[in-house]
């Protein structure tokens, strides 16, 4: 597609793209074409594929870039739960299949408390973070239902898991969709839909990669999409044998057969603490559940009925066992200067800290070439040609 832009207050019109010359290498150019016809969003591409979107209103369409988030699955990803085959969402490259065999069990409702391990961590990838480790287990021995299960023995029931406060918890702002990619302040990295579209950046993703109906821009051309979406409907069923054709399924299926078999299972539950922080005290408390639904496999049985159980665990809670003390930093002005100025690391501020500004630090105001305080000059003339033919510019 075209545009009409304006350039030093003349119109140019039917525009493709636009030639900037680079300033390491004046003979060489940045071309910038428009995407405006892109449809493709993250959610219509493989993961780890990339390609030029349309720009609009949100954080990830309005950078350009576009990342893919489709997760690519495998046979190995199909799980069986006594009759039933389940099929996460995702791509299948190639058909897979899940065989099941016969019988169901019931698995007895277990219930952990674990109590939570509470540090503030000064060194290595978690230093200036509170960091909460939980663990426990406990042993569980399935009930058959209606069955005919010759052998089985117990299971162990686990939980464990480990989270982290960051500044961004204590800081709304600090986060992933206002960070650039491949960026990371405070110990939060930049989210993969911020990206910078200047030269360099090269989109890899194929009509393979996109899903059928939705396009892209991948360097300068428009790529429509080639992976079908399947659902439900497609996924069939030939004895104990589930066949999921190759596609993108939008949302998880499930697929039963007449049949099956179990075991006794052996879960592990990963409970992920809740952080509150007081603003004029500065303590943290740590709290914190989670469960899950365990349907055990029955061996070499021919059970026909059962039902699955509920494994659950809670983080144990008290005055000292789950509460953790900041160090605190109260309000204060910092004045820039010659020599950077800083604020200690580790500390909850319970004050406004001002960094004091100019309002004449702006990029017009300054030479281009010239960077004061992190502000990039722009005062510069710059000469603008249109080809007749192409309706190309070329800015110099």
């Amino acid at each position: 597609m075209s545009k009409t832009v304006k350039i030093n207050g003349i119109s140019y019109a039917d525009v493709p793209r636009v030639k900037i010359p680079l300033n390491s290498d004046p003979s060489q150019f940045a071309e910038f074409y428009d995407i405006s016809n892109a449809t493709a969003t993250a959610g219509d591409m493989l993961a780890g594929k990339t390609a030029y979107g349309p720009q609009g209103s949100t954080a990830e369409s309005s950078k350009g870039l576009i990342t893919g988030t489709i997760a690519t699955k495998t046979a190995s990803d199909l799980t069986a739960s006594g009759k039933t085959v389940t099929v996460p969402a995702g791509y299948y490259a190639t058909q897979a299949t899940k065989d099941v065999t016969s019988g169901t069990a019931t698995t007895p409702a277990t219930t952990i408390t674990a109590n939570p391990t509470v540090t503030f961590s000064t060194t290595g990838a978690n230093a200036g973070k509170i960091v909460a480790t939980v663990s426990g287990s406990s042993s569980i021995t399935p009930t058959v239902s209606a069955g005919y299960v010759a052998t089985g023995t117990s299971g162990t029931v686990s939980v464990s898991g480990t989270t982290t406060l960051s500044a961004s918890t204590l800081d709304p702002n600090l986060k992933a969709e206002n960070i650039k990619a491949g960026t990371s302040i405070l110990g939060v990295s930049g989210s993969s839909t911020v990206v910078d579209t200047a030269i360099g950046t090269t989109a890899s993703a194929t009509a393979d990669d996109i899903l059928s109906g939705k396009s892209a821009y991948v360097n300068g051309s428009l790529v429509e999409g080639a992976i079908t979406s399947k659902t439900s409907t497609d996924v069939t069923v030939s004895g104990a044998t589930v066949t999921i054709p190759a596609g993108y399924y939008a949302s998880g299926v499930t697929k039963s057969v007449e049949s099956g078999s179990a075991t006794t299972p052996t879960t592990s539950l990963s409970i992920t603490p809740t952080f509150g922080v007081s603003t004029t005290t500065g303590i943290v408390t740590v709290t914190g559940t989670t469960s899950q639904s365990v349907t055990p496999t029955v061996s070499a049985g021919y059970v026909t009925t059962g039902t699955s159980g509920t494994v659950s665990s809670a983080i144990a809670t008290g005055s000292s066992a789950n509460q953790y003390q900041l160090p605190t930093q109260a309000a204060q002005t910092i004045t820039p200067g010659t020599t950077d100025k800083t604020i200690a690391a580790g500390k909850w501020l319970t004050g406004v800290q001002t960094i004091k500004g100019d309002a004449n630090l702006v990029a017009g105001n300054i030479k281009q070439g010239t960077s004061i305080f992190g502000v990039s000059g722009t005062l510069s003339l710059v000469s603008v040609v249109q080809d007749g033919t192409t309706k190309v510019l070329t800015i110099s």
